[in-house]
């Protein structure tokens, strides 16, 4: 019970900011009544109406959300998230240059761990099981980041925590928002405020230990958009003033 107790503790105290960013769902506006003394439109025979045109596109089909899951493969993606962060929790405590990075892998590593006993037991519950390691993709960052010690593993090891976690943020809102199981949703609710404190954490730490890495890039996107919009202006007026490129092209006869 007592990594029960934790998570559910952490929710309590997390959860009133996280609550607060779900929006609130508007209600479908009223249908304008029909004045029951309206004249009836004078219509033509049902033979001689036009038919409906057959070749119109159909309206377009809504993209998919790429947060949506079924049950069993968020509780799998998460289990699967929770192995890589108590791996990379751990390599923090023992590699990492910051203070600020230990103790973040450390929570991470103590909260994941919990969450995982949860999770074996929703499984359970439900026939199946959860996974028992981390992913291939989890290994070759855990190969990349073992190989590194001090600030440099900082900064690596917080590019990684602060994409995955934002992920997962947005996994679980999406069950947050739609999920109806009645053993899941207990489960989303108490560690939605766990899950959106770390990965509030990671991308602050991101910022702070990559900020010279994160101002160049943003220079240089910043850079090529001039040059990009430049360039588009000197076509332009190029073309503006010199007839010879606004002439189409007539073939002779």
């Amino acid at each position: 019970m007592k990594p029960f107790i934790a998570i559910a503790t952490l929710a309590l105290a997390l959860a009133t900011d996280v609550l607060a960013q779900v929006p609130a769902t508007r209600k479908p506006a009223a249908p304008k009544p029909v004045a029951a003394d309206a004249p009836a439109k004078a219509d033509a025979p049902a033979k001689d109406a036009p038919a409906a045109e057959s070749d119109a596109e159909p309206a377009p089909e809504p993209a998919a959300d790429p947060n949506e899951r079924t049950v069993d493969a968020f509780l799998r993606e998460v289990a699967e998230a929770a192995h890589g962060d108590v791996a990379m929790g751990q390599l923090a405590m023992e590699r990492g240059a910051s203070d600020g990075v230990k103790d973040f892998g450390k929570r991470v590593r103590a909260n994941d761990t919990a969450v995982l006993v949860i999770l074996g037991r929703l499984a359970e519950a439900r026939g199946g099981k959860v996974p028992s390691g981390t992913t291939q993709a989890d290994d070759e960052s855990m190969a990349r980041l073992g190989a590194l010690q001090g600030e440099a593993f900082d900064k690596a090891y917080m590019t990684v925590m602060a994409g995955r976690h934002a992920m997962l943020q947005s996994l679980f809102r999406w069950q947050y928002e739609h999920c109806s199981d009645e053993a899941v949703k207990p489960f989303v609710l108490g560690t939605i405020p766990a899950v959106a404190s770390h990965a509030r954490l990671s991308d602050e730490l991101n910022k702070r230990v990559n900020a010279e890495e994160i101002k160049a890039a943003e220079e240089q996107a910043a850079e090529e958009r001039r040059l990009a919009a430049q360039k588009a202006a000197e076509e332009a007026a190029g073309v503006a003033s010199d007839p010879k490129k606004k002439r189409k092209f007539t073939p002779k006869k």
